[in-house]
Order: structure tokens, then C-alpha cells, then sequence
């Protein structure tokens, strides 16, 4: 069986005395599959596991804790948003999940480069244990290959928990390092772009993004996710996505995201405005 490293995860939780730990597991899938675009949601129940071929979306309450996220071949944009409050914990995670057939000419291999970029945001209180963090995870792999590359980052709101081991370098923060504030908002935007070498053929592709928050905090993410192609390859998806971009001038650059994918970049610090506004109003929802 070819792997790939599809929505088809189970997540388990455990509730802690500072929150809660969440434990995510990917399932290999065979290369036949229809392509999945989905949202994955753990609060005070078992997880609940949305999928479809073109987009999903979903919400659920906990207690007076809410999460939603969708995903969208359409648009080739995912994105979570979640409240949180005291003693309660939640975690919500979108994806897409796409094979990509490559065509080369003129040569036998190729680079071309994949970004995840979005915005993201939080509210958080040390005092009470309230706190929370955003992740993009991404995943390319050929099918019957032996390995895959994976690349995956995080934010949190003290920069002083950033791990050198995975990209927390891709994030940029509203208030700016140094960070001591033992509670506050943190909002800002972060951008991944990575090499990819193919040949021609089939290539998985799975694209992740997940926030958790527990005791009272928020969080959101969002991520649109785009392929920049040299001139002398095309592609084809299984979903009819089309994720790509001309080619940078300097092979080594990073891809200038189109106009429409800049009005998304925002999408984070939206949500947390929005949450802002809301309770600025007096209102009584959680929901995002």
C-alpha cells in the first residue's frame, strides 16, 4: 500500500490539572483514495471527524467552550478558531489532503517550492493556566517511496518556548520579543516556504492546521497554501485544486502571494478582532 498521510487520524485526550494534553495520530491511506479536505475537533466529547472531497467545515460547543474550523479545496484555504473557558480545554485541526500529478519538459527533475502562510492569534493569562497554541504542519511524499518530508512549526505566546528543532521561525508576533507580559493578546502572521524536489509522476500532498486552548484562552490560525512552479512544469490534482503561482525571478525566492491570497493572510487577526469587539459589546457568546 502507497502512503500517504490523510485526514484519517484519531485523537485522544486527557484532561490535566494546567489543561489538556492532545494526542494526534496520522493513518497511511492507500494512493486510490479520493482526495479529503476535513476538520478534526476534540472538546469535552469524543473527537468528532468532518470530511469531504471538496470542503468541510464544522463547529461544536463544549460546555462554554466553542470550536470550528473548515477546509476548502475551492479556495486551498483552511483555517481554525476556538474559545475557551476556565477548566475547559479544546483543540481543532483542518486539512487538505491531495495527490498532484507533475509533468516535466525538457528535463528529468525539477524544483518547485511550497508556501503555508497565514495569519494567527490568542488571547492567554499565565495566572490562571490559560494558554494556547497554533501549528501548521505539511507533508510531501512520492507513492511506494520508502520516506517523506515533513515540516512543521508553531506558535505560542512567549517566544521563549520556541523550539530550534521545528520552524517557530516562520512566525512573527504583536508585541514583539522580548515578551514577558504574563497575560495580554498576541496576534501576527507567519509564512513557510520549502524546496521540493519531483520528478514526473504522482506526489501526495497534506496540509494541516491546528490550534489548542485550554482555561480560558483563545486562538485561531488560518493558512492558504500555494505551489509556485518553474516554467518548464504543470500539474494536475486529484481535487481540481490549483495551487500554483509563476515562478519567482530568483529560483531561491520566496513566492509573492497573489492579491487574493494577501486578503487572506489577514484572516487570523480578523477573528481576533471580531472576539474583541464582541465581548468589548457585552456579549454573552463563546461562539467564535
Amino acid at each position: 500500500m502507497s502512503t500517504s498521510f490523510a485526514a484519517r487520524w484519531t485523537f485522544s485526550s486527557v484532561a490535566q490539572t494546567l489543561g489538556f494534553l492532545f494526542i494526534v495520530v496520522l493513518v497511511p491511506r492507500s494512493a486510490a483514495s479520493s482526495p479529503i479536505a476535513g476538520v478534526g475537533i476534540t472538546a469535552c466529547t469524543p473527537e468528532i471527524l468532518v470530511t469531504g472531497v471538496s470542503s468541510a467545515t464544522d463547529a461544536q460547543d463544549c460546555g462554554s467552550s466553542s470550536a470550528a474550523g473548515s477546509a476548502s479545496f475551492a479556495t486551498g484555504f483552511l483555517s481554525v478558531d476556538l474559545t475557551t473557558a476556565p477548566g475547559e480545554g479544546v483543540m481543532a485541526r483542518a486539512f487538505l489532503d491531495d495527490l498532484i500529478t507533475f509533468t516535466i519538459t525538457g528535463a528529468s527533475s525539477a524544483t518547485v517550492w511550497v508556501t503555508m502562510s497565514g495569519g494567527w492569534g490568542g488571547t492567554y493569562d499565565y495566572s490562571v493556566n490559560a494558554d494556547f497554541r497554533v501549528e501548521f504542519d505539511l507533508m510531501l511524499s512520492k507513492p511506494g517511496a520508502s520516506g517523506f518530508n515533513r515540516y512543521n512549526g508553531w506558535g505560542v505566546p512567549n517566544p521563549a518556548f520556541n523550539d530550534p528543532l521545528v520552524y517557530t521561525s516562520a512566525f512573527t508576533r504583536l508585541p514583539s520579543p522580548p515578551f514577558t507580559t504574563p497575560s495580554g493578546e498576541v496576534a501576527g502572521d507567519y509564512t513557510f516556504t520549502t524546496p521540493w524536489q519531483i520528478t514526473n509522476g504522482n506526489y501526495f500532498l497534506f496540509a494541516s492546521v491546528k490550534a489548542e486552548a485550554s482555561n480560558g484562552a483563545d486562538a485561531s490560525i488560518t493558512d492558504p497554501l500555494i505551489i509556485t512552479l518553474p516554467d518548464n512544469v504543470t500539474y494536475t490534482s486529484a481535487s481540481g485544486r490549483v495551487y500554483s503561482l509563476a515562478a519567482p525571478p530568483d529560483p531561491g525566492a520566496s513566492p509573492v502571494p497573489e492579491p487574493s491570497t494577501l486578503l487572506l493572510l489577514g484572516g487570523g487577526l480578523v477573528a481576533m478582532a471580531r472576539r474583541r469587539l464582541a465581548r468589548a459589546g457585552g456579549s454573552t457568546s463563546r461562539r467564535p
